[in-house]
């Protein structure tokens, strides 16, 4: 079953994720924030609160597994 983090991340649109060579830039449910996120972390609340990783996260997985997430976010696109 899936956590309510995955069913939200799974609502994040793909094609809205941005990569600035660094990280990458997803966009908050209301569209009025982007949120950093790396490999490790990410720069809304929830994430910050908790340490867990948050739909943000998640959502950037779906799009780059996490093998290739640790290297370079350009690789394979």
């Amino acid at each position: 079953m899936e956590s309510a983090r995955q069913v939200k991340a799974n609502e994040i649109p793909l094609e809205s994720i941005k990569c600035d060579g660094q990280s990458y830039l997803v966009p908050s449910s209301d569209g009025q924030r982007k949120y950093r996120v790396t490999a490790i972390s990410c720069t809304c609340k929830d994430h910050e609160r908790t340490g867990n990783s948050c739909k943000h996260m998640l959502a950037v997985e779906r799009l780059c597994p996490p093998a290739k997430f640790q290297g370079d976010p350009f690789e394979g696109f």
